[in-house]
């Protein structure tokens, strides 16, 4: 397997900034007295802030989705916020990085949409490859897979996953 260096001649024709994430987020987060590997567990928004500020996107609509999320956790939706925030005045501040993009939104048919995770896709793939090869194959995993056994039997846990797949 090879190595990549963000010093090598094959990146040449790009832009490459080193971001001290992991000093910055620290940094952000330095007066809510959280454990390093606490305040470290936000540094991914540190990121999601550059790509807001390359894609003129505004703050407000994620700092209102950690209030959503965290709502029980005042704490982590205060050190989201900040390194969010960090993130983004990084980008700004740094003469590196230019120009920005703008995306406008896309327009879409009126209509009932899904927003899955990546998790529940992948598992969806799964089941539609079993259910889509050999016969059995499912099912086969399911009585195979002890934290899916369930008393109805593996036909009802088929069943179930249908439905929830149909929504």
């Amino acid at each position: 397997m090879m190595k990549t260096h963000l010093t090598g001649e094959e990146l040449g024709g790009y832009n490459i900034i080193k971001a001290p994430i992991s000093e910055l987020t620290k940094q952000a987060v330095q007066d809510l007295d959280l454990e390093v590997k606490t305040a470290l567990k936000s540094k991914n928004m540190f990121a999601l802030g550059v790509v807001l500020y390359l894609f003129n996107r505004k703050l407000d609509k994620v700092f209102k989705a950690f209030e959503e999320k965290f709502k029980s956790n005042p704490v982590v939706v205060e050190a989201n916020k900040r390194v969010l925030q960090a993130g983004f005045n990084f980008a700004e501040t740094v003469e590196a990085i230019n120009p920005t993009f703008n995306v406008e939104p896309a327009e879409l048919d009126k209509g009932l949409y899904r927003n899955i995770t990546g998790n529940t896709a992948t598992a969806w793939g799964f089941i539609a490859a079993s259910e889509n090869s050999r016969p059995g194959t499912l099912s086969g995993i399911l009585s195979h897979h002890s934290c899916l056994r369930n008393p109805a039997g593996t036909h009802q846990t088929q069943r179930t996953w249908r439905k929830s797949l149909s929504g």
